[in-house]
This record gives C-alpha cells, structure tokens and sequence, in this order.
C-alpha cells in the first residue's frame, strides 16, 4: 500500500479502525496526512497521529518553507463529530483538549455538498436515494448540517430555541427570584 514516487518521496494508505491500530503509526514523519471519513476517529486518534504531522525538512528545494498538513474528510456525524465541530466549526478547543493549546487559524473548515459536484448533482437516482434519507440523515449527508446529528435524543433541540444566553439568564432571575432552574443532557441513541 506504498506509492514510490521518482524524486524518493512515497505515499502510504492505511487505515485504522480502532484507536489501537493508530499506534502503527507513531514514531512516523509524515508531511501531509489525509483521513478519509475522520468523523468515525476519536480525538485521541486524531490528537495521536497529529504529533506525528512533521518534516526535518524546513525549505524545499526552490526556498519555499515546508508546511505540514492534517487533513479530515467526513460527513458530519459518527464518534467524531463533537471533537471536530468544536475546532473546526465552533472556534473553540474539542473535549478534552488543553485551552490554552486551541489555535483557532489553525482549523480550516471547507463545506462541500452534493451540489458542489457536477457528476452528482446532476444524477437524479443518487439525489433521489439523498432525499428518501431520514429528514435527520438528509441534513447530515445531503445538506452537510453539523447542528443536528443521528441519535440525537432530542431531534428537535435547536440552540436558537432551547438556550438562553447569560444575560438572558441573569434578566430572568432579576425578575423571578423563585426560577427554577433545569440541566439536561444528551447521552443519544448510538
């Protein structure tokens, strides 16, 4: 699974579908790193196979600076999604990740749909099959919605309508001493 280029550089695939099988992986050098679906990762496999995004080489051979590259490819959904919208989407560090390591301009989000590609867009079976999803899995695969999510338990919860912000919070309980207050949490299906 090793592409041998004429310049001596080389082009692995491999996969991993536990976070034991990333340990193949470490103590690698690796110049540009691309998941495909890194939605089904966790954050330990990403975070893992992230010190291992690195070159000794700092200029190639025109005096260009070498830039090492993480890239994920995915749909959202799957173990991943949470860790993923957080740095990518939201601008803010993923659970379990140090603050004060989050860099927000380190995080590039690219949104591609369906209707970005020309050969699938204008294949009427396959936009047919997208839209006999589940409205939940049409939001995710079709129109590529981060906000919503399978196994969701509460498929109707949207931010705009469910929170309210802190000043919102502390006008209500200027004006309603006896408020009570309510916590939930979505442990979902899956």
């Amino acid at each position: 699974k090793v592409v041998n280029f004429d310049n001596g550089s080389h082009l692995w695939f491999g996969s991993c579908r536990s976070e034991e099988d990333i340990r193949a992986y470490l103590g690698g050098s690796y110049l540009y790193v691309g998941i495909d679906e890194v939605s089904e990762w966790t954050y330990f496999m990403w975070e893992s196979l992230k010190g291992c995004n690195r070159c000794p080489i700092k200029f190639d051979i025109h005096g260009n600076p070498v830039i090492t590259k993480l890239c994920g490819f995915t749909n959202p959904g799957g173990i991943g999604h949470q860790f993923l919208k957080n740095l990518f989407l939201d601008g803010k560090p993923a659970p379990g990740m140090h603050a004060s390591t989050y860099v927000r301009e380190d995080h590039q989000f690219g949104k591609s749909l369906v209707f970005d590609n020309a050969t699938y867009a204008t294949d009427e079976a396959y936009m047919a099959k997208l839209h006999s999803l589940s409205p939940t899995m049409r939001a995710m695969y079709r129109d590529g919605d981060w906000n919503i999510f399978a196994g969701q338990y509460f498929g109707c919860f949207s931010p705009a309508r469910s929170v309210i912000t802190e000043d919102e919070s502390v006008q209500l309980r200027a004006s309603q001493q006896w408020q009570p207050h309510w916590v939930s949490i979505d442990w979902g299906f899956h």
